[in-house]
């Protein structure tokens, strides 16, 4: 008779017992409790048949037929079958006995116990079954006995009691296992003395040291490959660590890298140290003092310290014509805006005007006094502007050398001069006044900006004349508007003072030379930081932009050389500011046309994405959805939430269609395959599932991250399924069958976002770390090299969202930095790459940074511009 208890009774004796996985274990032990010694034995044997040990990974359910449980040879087995059926713990199906909870495995002590204790014995049970059914169907075929060591592992864990725990079947096979060793070890005795003799003998010695030798040869190639893929890694962490502060040294070992071995390490240092905007570095032949485009920018001059000039091809890096004229050494120099004249503050303290073309001095100051420690030109190339020990601001005819006006005395040392565009405006910085405009056609003083607690160093206007960039060391750099005298903006997170500043022509970007080495190019009109030119190997004291601003030249203190950088550079194209703060969870129609937003007081709502007008809300639903993601048709949306768990909606009319049951914790991804017939989910329980949308069933699980998933995305045509975790790592698996294609790693923050191009033969990757991977997924991927095709660094927050444009060329990103940034996906091949960078640094490594970077016999010899 059995007895029904009131729902509530039951329900408080079901949370008494510790919810599911309590009564699954209380019910278990009470039944065990009720066996006898030979049934319990019986349920043991029976209850591991049942279970699959994980190697790294969660034990799981084994379902096994009935007949193979039945014919492991206990008498009892039936009847414990019965019983672990009754109670629930058992399923019987069509000859199928299976655990009817996955939570037995864990939650019962006792069988968590056995399993632990027989994890070794149990996995051999597991193979010997399998191979034995193997052997059955191959109709005894010897071939498929057991032999060293596999039969020695069977041996030693099935001697003692091979009956009692094994099948017919099982045991026959392991029989003929070790009686087919037998006759094998027999007939191994009787060719061993056929053999004997001298001439077998030596016939002996000899194959063992053709094969000895063989042996060692491959492990010295597999020894020698070994030590260039860890050289290749090395020197490439090194590339990676120097690139920030020498980007010279970098790039030569990057290339040192790739040529050790191609390993992913060295393919990505490759890639970075292409991206890096040097185009030609020039060697004047002396220190150089200042530099200069000529009007239709081809042609570069420099003017030395020695008062001598070189001019360059632009294009080429290479000399054009060096002036033969009689060198002038000076103290202070200034190149001419056109480049046709280098002013010279000589030894003697009298400055003159030297021809760039020819060398030939061209005019000096008439009725200089005092010598010179600042000078400048008027863009116009008709004027110059000193000061000096005089403390007087004086104008002068830059071609006949005459004196045109005087300013008012100074009453402290002139910092810096600097002409407006149209030179009818001259700034002055002194120590005492600050900052203050003069009327270079007049010598009208015409206004002072506020005054600066230090010294006023570096000053310079944009090309339209009414902002003027003002370095200081107690501010910075800070922007002004030169006709009402407010400040504009400063630039963020730079307080250090600028050794020199120039803006692009188009007056975008404001270049700043800076005393730790770098140059930084600012957006002149947010402030914000768009770029950062390293590897200079001191203070970067000037700088000069091409006219049509897509070249900037540089060079250093105590430097020969002359550096070129393009400025839109070979990868990033451009940047565009905007609002990431406070984004709700947004999905897109398929065709474009219906935009679905959550919001955590409104709920999810579809909206008319061409007229912005609401369509409909999810009836009922209330709170935000972390995920949301339209099917392939567009008439179904999922939705995902740590309270709702996964839901699918009729789009059209937002009433609810099912829900997906099991989810414990927070659904972070949602993505439908191409053909819609798959839903993928990830969360926080570590886990991706897979459901039928159209039934919601499931369809699987896939385990793997050690992480929370937070990013899914299907390839194009839904044979691979890309998930990003927590745990910085992307896992590739097949959605049909359920199996790991493979991990990609080097992310050094979560992976958040995921894409493929539209031909899916790449996946790009977006990270907390703030950068995009490009990975190839189209070849089989050698461990030592992987399949990562480039590094994308710019953003300074993690990168939120990834898309490819239609043609796949283009890579677009959204960061928590606020910007989106569109990228060239033009990738240089290596070989493209490595010729970049040579002809750009145009050296090898110095005697020193070998012995320091490529020490020991396994270092190239070759030069490495001329390598592999």
């Amino acid at each position: 008779m059995k007895c029904h208890y009131p729902t509530t009774t039951r329900k408080a004796q079901y949370e008494t017992a510790g919810g599911l996985e309590g009564a699954v274990a209380k019910t278990a032990e009470d039944l065990y409790g009720r066996f006898t010694e030979a049934q319990a034995a019986a349920a043991r044997a029976l209850l591991l048949r049942l279970v699959a040990p994980g190697d790294g990974t969660p034990d799981t359910r084994r379902p096994a037929e009935r007949e193979e449980l039945q014919a492991a040879g206990r008498q009892e087995t039936t009847e414990v079958l019965e019983a672990l059926a009754a109670a629930r713990l058992l399923t019987l199906d069509q000859g199928t006995v299976d655990l009817a909870h996955e939570a037995l495995l864990s939650a019962w002590p006792r069988l968590r116990g056995w399993i632990d204790q027989d994890r070794d014995r149990v996995r051999v049970q597991r193979k010997l079954t399998e191979d034995a059914h193997a052997w059955a169907e191959l109709g005894r075929d010897p071939g498929a006995l057991y032999r060293g060591i596999r039969l020695a592992t069977a041996q030693e864990h099935f001697s003692g009691a091979i009956r009692e725990d094994l099948t017919g079947q099982e045991h026959a096979y392991l029989m003929a296992s070790l009686a087919a060793r037998e006759q094998e070890e027999k007939a191994a005795a009787r060719t061993t003395r056929r053999l004997r003799g001298l001439i077998a003998a030596l016939s002996l010695l000899l194959v063992l040291a053709v094969v000895a030798g063989s042996i060692a040869w491959r492990q010295t190639l597999a020894s020698d490959e070994q030590r260039q893929v860890a050289l290749s890694r090395q020197l490439a962490a090194q590339a990676a660590s120097l690139l920030g502060t020498d980007s010279d040294l970098a790039s030569l070992l990057a290339i040192r890298a790739y040529q050790a071995h191609p390993t992913s390490q060295a393919l990505e240092s490759l890639s970075a140290a292409a991206d890096v905007p040097l185009r030609h570095r020039m060697d004047h032949g002396g220190r150089v003092a200042a530099v200069a485009f000529s009007s239709d920018g081809r042609t570069l001059v420099s003017g030395g310290e020695d008062g001598t000039a070189r001019l360059w091809d632009a294009d080429t890096g290479r000399t054009r014509v060096s002036p033969p004229g009689q060198s002038t050494p000076g103290t202070t120099m200034a190149l001419a805006p056109d480049g046709r004249t280098l002013a010279v503050n000589g030894d003697d303290s009298l400055v003159r005007f030297v021809d760039t073309a020819t060398g030939d001095i061209r005019a000096r100051l008439v009725q200089q006094t005092g010598f010179v420690t600042v000078l400048v030109f008027s863009p116009d190339s008709g004027m110059v502007a000193t000061s000096g020990s005089t403390r007087e601001v004086e104008l002068w005819d830059a071609t006949t050398g005459s004196r045109l006006m005087s300013l008012p005395r100074q009453a402290g040392h002139v910092r810096s001069l600097a002409f407006s565009p149209d030179g009818r405006t001259l700034a002055i910085s002194s120590s005492d006044r600050g900052v203050e405009l003069w009327d270079t056609s007049t010598g009208r003083f015409e206004q002072s900006l506020p005054s600066h607690t230090n010294l006023v160093g570096t000053m310079a206007f944009s090309p339209d004349g009414r902002t003027l960039a003002i370095s200081s060391s107690d501010r910075g750099v800070e922007l002004w508007d030169t006709s009402t005298g407010r400040l504009r903006t400063g630039l963020t997170g730079y307080t250090a003072p600028a050794g020199s500043m120039v803006f692009s022509p188009d007056g975008r970007t404001l270049a700043i030379g800076s005393q730790d080495r770098t140059v930084r190019l600012w957006e002149a009109d947010t402030g914000r930081l768009r770029r950062t030119l390293s590897g200079h190997a001191g203070q970067v004291i000037f700088l000069a932009f091409s006219p049509d601003g897509r070249t900037l030249a540089t060079g250093r203190l105590g430097d020969d050389a002359v550096q070129l950088w393009d400025v839109p550079t070979s990868r990033f194209r451009t940047g565009l500011a905007g609002r990431a703060n406070n984004i709700p969870s947004l999905a897109f129609s398929p065709d474009g046309h219906t935009l679905a937003a959550s919001d955590d007081d409104a709920g999810v709502k579809l909206w008319d994405a061409s007229t912005g007008r609401l369509r409909t809300s999810l009836a009922g639903y209330n709170g935000g959805a972390a995920a949301l993601a339209f099917s392939p048709d567009g008439r179904t949306l999922a939705t995902g939430s740590a309270a709702r768990g996964v839901e699918l909606w009729d789009a059209s009319t937002g009433d609810g269609r099912r829900n997906l049951p099991g989810f414990n914790g927070k659904v972070r991804a949602l993505v439908f395959s191409p053909d819609g017939r798959i839903l993928a989910t990830g969360g926080e329980d570590r886990t991706v599932h897979l459901w039928d949308p159209l039934t919601g069933r499931s369809r699987g699980s896939l385990s793997g991250h050690s992480g929370a998933v937070v990013s899914a995305v299907f390839s194009p045509d839904g044979r691979i399924l890309a998930t990003g975790g927590e745990d910085r790592t992307v896992h590739l698996w097949d959605p049909l069958t359920g199996r790991s294609r493979g991990s990609l790693s080097g992310h050094s923050g979560a992976v958040v976002s995921a894409v493929f191009s539209p031909d899916g033969r790449i996946l790009a990757t977006g990270a907390e770390d703030g950068t995009v991977r490009l990975w190839d997924t189209d070849t089989t991927w050698d461990p030592a090299v992987g399949a990562m095709l480039a590094r994308l660094a710019g953003h300074t927050d993690a990168v939120l969202s990834v898309a490819f444009s239609p043609d796949g060329r283009t890579v677009v990103t959204a960061s928590r930095d606020h910007s989106v940034r569109l990228w060239n996906l033009a990738l240089p091949t290596p070989t493209a790459a490595i010729s970049k960078i040579c002809r750009a640094i145009g050296r090898d490594l110095t005697a020193q940074e070998r012995s320091v970077y490529l020490p020991g016999p396994g270092t190239p010899p070759h030069a490495t511009c001329d390598g592999p």
